[in-house]
């Protein structure tokens, strides 16, 4: 299901564009520091949008050390509110709260994935996010909130979703590579 006005993109995004762009800037300072980046290439003022990916185009190594650093801060135990803020939005526990009821417990299973365009590790197989937890989760419903911080097309990488695959139950978790044929 998609769902369309959950967020306001200014007032619910913007601090965390914001803090994500001040780990995108510490971490390209750190290179800069070292010697491996010019600030040209840090391309600082770039469209949120973008900036990461113009990183990687210039630089695949450069981009990929932004993006590590990007996706260490800016997860569980990570810095500031900014992403829990986005989790708590009244908008979306409505929505959470209409196919649970109102108790509702919040996984600690959040972060920021940057994905860049040709980076490996941005693209994930099919999965059931329930594979990620302990056995005696799978007695639990369990509700994902994919939110992309920037548009999501087929042309740029969207989530798929297999319509009516959760009828077959918890699939057993499979790492490595697998490909999107299997299904």
């Amino acid at each position: 299901m998609i769902c369309r006005g959950v967020f306001d993109v200014a007032t619910d995004f913007g601090p965390l564009t914001a803090m994500v762009d001040r780990v995108m800037d510490e971490a390209c300072d750190a290179e800069i520091a070292a010697g491996s980046m010019t600030e040209a290439q840090a391309f600082r003022g770039a469209p949120f949008d973008t900036r990461l990916a113009l990183i990687y185009a210039e630089d695949e190594g450069l981009g990929a050390a932004v993006a590590g650093v990007v996706y260490g801060a800016i997860s569980v135990g990570g810095r500031g509110d900014e992403l829990l803020n986005i989790l708590r939005q009244p908008h979306l526990l409505s929505l959470v709260s209409d196919l649970l009821g109102p108790d509702i417990i919040g996984s600690s299973v959040f972060r920021i994935r940057p994905k860049v365009p040709r980076d490996e590790h941005g693209e994930v197989p099919f999965h059931q996010d329930s594979g990620y937890t302990m056995a005696h989760c799978d007695q639990t419903l369990v509700v994902t909130a994919w939110v992309p911080l920037v548009d999501a097309t087929v042309e740029n990488g969207c989530m798929y979703v297999l319509p009516w695959h959760f009828e077959q139950g918890i699939i057993p978790h499979k790492t490595g590579a697998l490909t999107h044929s299997r299904y």
